[in-house]
């Protein structure tokens, strides 16, 4: 221990700025690089690394000497001045005896409470300072001189993948910017360093399974059942771990939190001396007594004890262990199944019978089933380790990136190309009056996109949201870009009634449909028109489709009708059809909303 105090009295400190960072969907990799001018044998004194480390993941690489040895220490960060802690509860106590002399007088309790708030409010900012701690970490180097790398996995970091997919109407194409949205609370800013958005899990399985021998024995009605594995359930301590004494710099925080909330005294104490409501202190001889600490929960009132159920009666026949003369019986219990389970899974041996109201055993792991290290994480659909549907694919910033510890998202650039795409117009005009803008495009890329948010825009308008999903590459994928409003379908429709039979009459109702399309653009449009013609399950009741122009594409299911047209710059087109619906006469007809 003295070897180690003097090695780090005598290491040298070195700032080693962060130059790279790979985050991934619940952590980060952070790599600091430092060369050094010095050579030989010596001490390196590298930055103090924060709590949200894991001090197992730290790696010191040399590159031109040698590493001989790390020292990783835990500090603790004593944010808290106790000196002045002191001073300021003494404070407080005394202002208060002195604000019970100057109650009538109205000036002087003025001052006093100002004085008073202030020292409430250095209460308040010094007993809400927590502890923290962090990572000192020291290498002893041999050779020439090095250029160190400091590699760590850092915590409480993560990345969502979001698009902005810009349609460009001129060129025909869609510009697609991929980017991430970065945010951290490591506790250090990542400072001008290349960042790496990563869709892979790091691996944690540490420990392989174990398969275990099974041995077929010749008992009639033998079931192998998988032997559990003994290292793989700790048990519990059986002694509990004794409490950690106060120190005296938790119970001044308790002191100062209570004051400042207005719980503590507020009578008149120094160094000796005794409070109002029994607290001591004596600095001198480092006792701190009474209500320093802040006050804990009274504890529960004692519940009586509820008497414990008898013994459950014994199983029937039925359902008892075979014995040496029912060996030769072949037919299995059938009787009892309902009031009784069998526990085999909660059992370190061969299945038992166990009561239900029986306290449940720990359950233990088996020989056939993966160690809970080899066992991927959950993580919520969003992030990229779900989004990217399994794929490990990684992208690098386009620059260098500053990220700050506890302010929020930066949203980092990480491609932009774009990409042939048709554009077409979706048209329901007995629906809606304006056209929906339509893009379908192909993942030109040779890498898969995972899943994320998407910010739609047809030039510089923007067009909305979407949300896309996993696209591999090559694949096609259809993105909504919101309403165009300078396409606007005219519908109208005209009615003809007739009669047809002498005695038994029909009437026949005819509709004459007329959709008429303008491009106002300077180059043709894409539309694809759906209109629809009823549908009955009637048997009484005929609908025929007598014309249309140009020709559609008819669904019998639905009633659907589809035209996929081309509309010429600055042109007008024109599309019709035409049906007739046949029922009895009187029969009134009515629409109803009848799911495809």
């Amino acid at each position: 221990m003295t070897q180690l105090l003097v090695w780090f009295a005598l290491a040298a400190a070195v700032e080693a700025p962060i130059t790279e960072v790979t985050v991934y969907s619940d952590r980060a990799r952070v790599v600091r690089t430092v060369t050094l001018a010095t050579s030989g044998a010596q001490l390196i004194e590298l930055p103090t690394l924060p709590q949200a480390v894991d001090p197992k993941s730290v790696r010191v690489e040399a590159t031109g000497a040698e590493v001989k040895r790390i020292d990783l220490t835990r500090l603790e960060d004593d944010a808290l001045p106790s000196d002045e802690a002191k001073k300021l509860i003494v404070a407080l106590q005394q202002n208060g005896d002195e604000g019970a002399k100057v109650s009538g007088e109205a000036n002087a309790l003025n001052q006093h409470s100002l004085k008073r708030n202030e020292l409430v409010a250095k209460a308040q900012l010094m007993g809400a300072t927590q502890t923290r701690f962090g990572w000192k970490v020291v290498a002893q180097l041999a050779g020439g001189a090095p250029t160190l790398k400091m590699t760590y996995f850092v915590e409480r970091a993560r990345w969502y993948p979001l698009y902005d997919l810009a349609l460009n109407s001129d060129t025909g194409k869609v510009t697609v910017a991929f980017s991430g949205m970065v945010s951290q609370e490591s506790g250090e800013d990542w400072s001008d360093a290349a960042l790496t958005l990563s869709t892979a899990v790091p691996a944690t399985a540490t420990t392989l399974p174990r398969l275990l021998t099974w041995k077929i024995g010749e008992k009639e009605r033998f079931i192998p059942t998988p032997t559990p594995v003994r290292d793989a359930v700790r048990p519990p301590p059986s002694v509990p771990p004794l409490p950690v004494p106060a120190r005296d710099e938790d119970l001044l925080r308790g002191k100062l939190r209570a004051i400042a909330s207005g719980r503590g005294p507020s009578g008149s104490v120094g160094p000796g001396a005794s409070t109002g409501s029994g607290t001591r202190i004596d600095f001198d001889d480092r006792t701190i007594e009474g209500d320093l600490a802040e006050p804990e929960e009274p504890m529960p009132a004692p519940q009586p004890q509820r008497p414990r159920p008898s013994a459950p009666p014994p199983p029937p026949a039925s359902m008892r262990a075979p014995s040496a003369r029912d060996e030769g019986r072949m037919d299995a219990p059938s009787a009892g199944l309902e009031s009784e389970e069998v526990s085999i899974a909660t059992s370190g041996k061969r299945g038992f019978f166990s009561s239900k109201e029986s306290a449940p055993a720990p359950t233990f792991g088996f020989s056939l089933a993966p160690p809970p290290g080899a066992r991927a994480p959950s993580y919520a659909a969003d992030l990229p380790a779900a989004a990217a549907g399994g794929y490990d694919l990684a992208y690098l910033s386009l620059q260098r990136e500053t990220v700050q510890s506890g302010k929020g998202a930066r949203k980092v650039a990480l491609f932009t190309e774009a990409w042939p795409v048709t554009v077409e117009r979706k048209l329901f005009p007995a629906l809606f009056p304006e056209a929906f803008l339509v893009a379908e495009l192909k993942n030109p890329s040779p890498q898969p996109l995972p899943a994320g948010s998407a910010n739609l825009y047809v030039g510089d308008d923007p067009a909305g949201t979407a949300r896309l999903k996993l696209v591999s590459p090559g694949e096609a994928f259809t993105l909504p870009l919101g309403i165009d409003r300078a396409l606007k379908p005219v519908r109208n429709v005209k009615v003809f009634q007739s009669q047809q039979g002498v005695i038994n009459k029909d009437e026949i109702s005819e509709y004459a449909v007329t959709i008429e399309l303008a491009n106002p653009y300077r180059s043709p449009v894409a539309v694809r028109l759906i209109d629809q013609l009823p549908v009955t399950t009637q048997k009484d009741v005929e609908i025929k489709l007598l014309d249309h122009k140009p020709l559609a594409i008819q669904d019998q299911r639905t009633g659907a009708l589809e035209w996929r047209l081309t509309i010429p710059a600055a042109q007008k087109m024109v599309v019709a059809f035409k049906y007739s619906v046949k029922r009895p006469k009187g029969w009134l007809l009515q629409q109803s909303e009848v799911n495809p």
